[in-house]
């Protein structure tokens, strides 16, 4: 029998399941160390456009951009010591 609303096992149970709902309802993703690495060799071998979105506080500061990965932008990439 699950456990009566109000309860530390249910109010537990109810912050997990909300938080896990957020994370995949959320497009946005931040990367650091390992995984943003991988993400950055990914981008760098697709050869294609990369659109990405940004996000400010308010519509006026947010957007959208893209870029091409050509040689150029791994050459920088490489420059600035971001991939070996």
């Amino acid at each position: 029998m699950p456990a009566p609303q109000g309860s530390e096992e249910f109010n537990k149970s109810y912050e997990a399941t909300m938080d896990s709902i957020q994370k995949f309802s959320s497009p946005y993703r931040a990367f650091t160390s390992k995984k943003a690495a991988t993400l950055l060799k990914d981008i760098l071998n697709t050869g294609e456009e990369i659109k990405f979105r940004t996000v400010g506080v308010n519509a006026a500061t947010s957007g959208t951009g893209s870029f091409i990965v050509d040689d150029n932008f791994r050459m920088t990439v490489k420059e600035c010591g971001l991939i070996e």
